[in-house]
């Protein structure tokens, strides 16, 4: 398990105590990236908007989470 979990779940269990626990929703973008459909629906449901389809156009496009560019070395 990533050491950065503990202090993620621990900022999550924050926002719970400050806000009631149906009004925090938390997501994994390793989700996302597995299946977008899937995990927007949850999201607009949560946000009591209508669901809609992710077009096809912009599935799997662009992640995020890659470099375009090597970091600088330092």
């Amino acid at each position: 398990m990533p050491d950065q979990w503990h202090h993620h779940a621990a900022k999550l269990k924050k926002w719970r105590e400050t806000f009631a626990s149906e009004c925090v929703l938390a997501g994994f973008y390793d989700d996302l990236e597995a299946g977008a459909q899937k995990y927007l629906d949850p999201i607009c449901d949560f946000s009591a908007i209508v669901r809609f389809l992710v077009p096809r156009l912009l599935l799997g496009a662009n992640p995020v989470h890659r470099p375009r560019r090597p970091a600088p070395s330092g």
